[in-house]
């Protein structure tokens, strides 16, 4: 899916409001504390919907913990409730793939060709790969003369990515990394959406620092398309 920014309607403050959540100094919202939390949709904000099945982590399974799914009523989202708090969500990544000491796990490059394609028609500019994994993309598009920044919240990547491409990447979520506005000709944003606890304020996030004319280029999974 490509978005070329339109401008952008309303505010993050709207949303988290809408949420219940706390908001904390730097603008994020934060849950209150335990293993889990349950959440309003985190699209519309609606806390009515329809329990669809539970089911355990495909990492974590030996665990026995099972996990509700439930869908929005209003918007039809399907999210999990209750989740992982903030405090405990960076738990579950720690068998991840996407690591620095896995990158033999990594996607190949042709698995971001369609991305590199469509971006190799426009001239090159300053791009951001939020959650870079260990993903070949940013090296890639470096070697194609292309300004590469990311966001990572693996400090092993972060470190791997800086000492050897030298390419900036910004350890932690997009919200706290303070970019500045309209300062980016792209934004890629694959295979991470469906681990964002709000997915709106990411989005908005990122059509906040797209520069006008930019693009934002975006892949999750889609359950309708499940086989």
């Amino acid at each position: 899916m490509t978005v070329t920014r339109p401008g952008i309607e309303g505010d993050a403050a709207t949303v988290q409001n809408r949420t219940g959540c706390e908001k904390t100094d730097s603008g994020r919202m934060t849950p209150e504390g335990g293993p889990l939390e349950h959440a309003p949709c985190p699209i519309c904000g609606l806390s009515d919907e329809k329990f669809l099945f539970s089911a355990f982590d495909k990492l974590f399974s030996w665990r026995q913990e099972k996990f509700p799914v439930v869908r929005c009523w209003r918007c039809g989202l399907v999210y999990l409730n209750p989740r992982p708090s903030r405090q405990t969500r960076n738990l579950y990544y720690e068998g991840y793939p996407c690591r620095a000491d896995r990158m033999d796990q990594s996607q190949p490059l042709a698995h971001y060709q369609p991305v590199i394609d469509f971006l190799a028609r426009r001239s090159p500019g300053r791009i951001l790969d939020i959650g870079t994994g260990n993903s070949p993309f940013l090296p890639a598009m470096k070697e194609r003369g292309w300004e590469t920044f990311g966001t990572e919240i693996d400090a092993g990547l972060v470190d791997y990515y800086r000492s050897r491409y030298g390419i900036e990447i910004f350890e932690g979520e997009l919200e706290d990394a303070k970019l500045s506005s309209e300062s980016f000709d792209a934004v890629t944003i694959m295979g991470v959406l469906e681990h964002v606890p709000y997915p709106r304020l990411l989005l908005e996030e990122a059509n906040r620092i797209l520069k006008p004319g930019g693009v934002i280029i975006l892949w999750c999974f889609n359950r309708g398309a499940e086989a």
